[in-house]
């Protein structure tokens, strides 16, 4: 007892700004920013190859990247000014893989980018004639409508907010290296990063406020390593979006619940590992 006194190790509570699994997965979550992933199976199967040849990209992958244009632009519109934004893309374990999404969304971008340089400045009735801004629309009116703005200043905001954004695959060829956040200081970086085991493991993402997470584990130290979204996002945490497997959901809600009565002293034997 005197070399492992009871108190040996104390647990400070979390500062109320932090944005930890509590605050997403506990009993009485801060924000309701969870989104299913239903329809990547097809895309990704789970036990795929690194010869995985990927031709499309699921509509709630798309639907994530939306979430992640619209909520750079409205930062900008609260006066957030030139900070990192950031988005995690993380779908497999293979760099060939991974660079055939990063690919992917790079020509599925730069057409949005190129429809909101030619219609965002219309007047909405106009613009939303648009297929890429009408989309955008339909998943603001889902997700964000609530939030202070209308859908015309934001439509208006969208030139500034999403013309900046690129992708950037981050894994063993390219390197850590190439997520490089100190090169832009002076405006801030918005990108949407495109990773396996290089963006789970010791990479701060600067100013996450979207993850796309299609990956398979059970194992604690795993699933907590890859839970990138944890963190301060002071100023936009109304505005984060993870999607997630509903199985990676329990498990993330199974890990929070483990720990925490743990924490608080409870019998660890009683819980189903």
């Amino acid at each position: 007892s005197d070399l492992f006194p009871r108190d040996f190790i104390y647990s400070l509570e979390a500062p109320t700004n932090y944005f930890g699994p509590q605050a997403i997965f506990g009993e009485n979550p801060r924000e309701n920013i969870l989104c299913p992933i239903e329809d990547a199976d097809l895309t990704f199967p789970t036990a795929h190859k690194s010869s995985l040849v990927v031709t499309a990209l699921p509509a709630s992958l798309l639907d994530a990247v939306r979430a992640y244009l619209l909520s750079t632009t409205m930062r900008d519109l609260r006066g957030e000014g030139a900070t990192h934004r950031s988005m995690l893309v993380n779908v497999s374990r293979f760099t060939g893989v991974q660079d055939q999404v990063a690919g992917l969304l790079h020509v599925w971008l730069s057409q949005l980018q190129q429809d909101v340089r030619n219609y965002s400045q219309l007047p909405v009735k106009e613009a939303l004639r648009n297929s890429n801004i009408a989309e955008l629309h339909r998943f603001w009116e889902a997700q964000f409508a609530g939030l202070e703005f209308a859908w015309e200043t934001v439509q208006r905001a969208l030139l500034a907010g999403v013309l900046p954004v690129a992708i950037q695959a981050v894994n063993q060829r390219t390197g850590a290296a190439s997520l490089d956040y100190a090169k832009h200081r002076e405006n801030g970086l918005r990108v949407i990063a495109v990773g396996g085991n290089s963006l789970s493991r010791g990479l701060t993402l600067e100013g996450l406020s979207t993850s796309y997470f299609f990956r398979n584990s059970q194992m604690y130290d795993t699933l907590l390593q890859m839970g990138r979204w944890f963190g301060y996002r002071d100023g936009y945490e109304d505005m984060c979006r993870v999607w997630l497997t509903p199985d990676a959901m329990h498990w993330y809600e199974h890990i929070t619940m483990t720990t925490f009565s743990i924490i608080a002293g409870l019998a660890p034997t009683a819980i189903a590992i």
